[in-house]
Order: C-alpha cells, then structure tokens, then sequence
C-alpha cells in the first residue's frame, strides 16, 4: 500500500475517532490534516464548535473529507474509497449511515 493510501486510511480512522467523541472538525479538507507517517493530526478547526455534533455535521465532515480525496487528480477516487472505507470499518456504523441519509431523505420529500 502506499504511503499515501496508508494517510487516507489514517485519515478515515481519524475521522471516525472524533465523531465518536461527538465531535466534528468543521473542513476536514486535506490541507487540515498532518500526516507523520503513522497518524492523521487535525489542525485548523477553523469551524469547530465545542458541542455535540449531530448527524449532520458529521456528514458534511465526511463529505468534505471526500471530495477532498477526489481532487488528488486521477487516484482520488481511490483515496476517497480508501478514506470511506476506513472510516466505516472504524464505525462499524455503515447502516447507522444509511439510515441517517435514509431519514435525510425522508425530510426532504415534499407531502401533497
């Protein structure tokens, strides 16, 4: 695995640690992110805000983490199924996912 995947990896983990926490990071974008060679280190919560984090905080973290991943030119789709695929590992909470876009999705629909 490359060094790169192996941030991605860490990245994902990284993410799913503070969400359990009830944390979000705000603009998890790469360039917040320090990799040493062995762990991801958040900087510039810019738009951390030290309460719980809900659903959808969380979410907008992951999908900012994964767009991110794919502006890394032609392997960004590989990074961002490495940093999802991570991410859920370290959850364990795949389903927990769905049903929280199930349920975004559900909100959204307009009744007649």
């Amino acid at each position: 695995m490359t060094q790169r995947l192996r941030a991605c990896r860490a990245a994902g983990q990284a993410l799913a640690r503070l969400h359990a926490g009830d944390l979000a990071h705000g603009r998890p974008a790469f360039r917040d992110m320090c990799w040493d060679g062995r762990q991801i280190r958040f900087i510039d919560f810019e738009y951390f805000l030290p309460k719980r984090a809900g659903r959808l905080r969380k979410m907008r973290d992951i999908s900012i983490a994964v767009l991110s991943a794919l502006f890394q030119g032609t392997d960004g789709p590989r990074y961002a199924f490495c940093v999802l695929s991570a991410y859920y590992a370290a959850q364990d909470t795949a389903p927990g996912i769905v049903r929280v876009q199930r349920s975004m999705q559900n909100s959204l629909r307009v009744t007649r």
